[in-house]
């Protein structure tokens, strides 16, 4: 189960902020999220400024697995964009939001990169989509978006009532290719 996230607001932030209040903010969200993230089982895979990659794997059964991963990353996601919401700027004290992007799939592992720099990371097809899914917002009929996207693959995964969190079903552009999301709250 793969996430992508990103700071709503934070570009605006950083350009009114200090140097240290714009790395005090970042350090603040990040950590909030990782120890959300950590704390359902989940994975870090990298920071990317003000973005955050994450996944958690799947064990046991293939059905259960992915049901009890989503299960552990939508209640990671509803904490961190709570925890999120709680920050304000340090230049003006606006809100900050959280957008995420989660997705059920396979990811290929392992050490990526050139001869002389790599990193362990993952690499495939629904790494991108998971990707493309937080930063869908061309959306084709008109609703917007709510912060949380899932793809219906991870939507699939979840019970009746964690179902209930993302009421809204739509489609979007992402990269020319057309995708069902789910999503909220808004």
């Amino acid at each position: 189960v793969l996430w992508f996230s990103d700071l709503v607001g934070f570009s605006a932030a950083a350009r009114e902020a200090s140097p240290s209040d714009t790395a005090t903010m970042i350090r603040s969200a990040m950590g909030a999220q990782a120890e959300i993230i950590e704390a359902q089982g989940g994975y870090i895979d990298k920071f990317m400024g003000d973005g955050l990659m994450a996944y958690w794997v799947v064990r046991g059964s293939v059905s259960d697995g992915y049901r009890h991963a989503s299960s552990k990353a939508l209640t990671a996601s509803l904490a961190a964009r709570e925890a999120i919401q709680a920050t304000t700027s340090p230049a003006d004290d606006s809100p900050l939001d959280l957008r995420i992007g989660l997705h059920a799939g396979r990811a290929k592992t392992g050490n990526f990169g050139s001869e002389k720099r790599w990193a362990f990371t993952l690499i495939g097809d629904d790494v991108n989509l998971c990707a493309r899914l937080e930063q869908a917002k061309d959306v084709i009929k008109g609703d917007a978006l709510g912060t949380i996207r899932t793809s219906q693959q991870f939507f699939e995964n979840l019970s009746d009532d964690e179902k209930k969190v993302l009421s809204l079903r739509t489609e979007a552009s992402a990269k020319e290719r057309v995708i069902s999301i789910f999503s909220g709250p808004n």
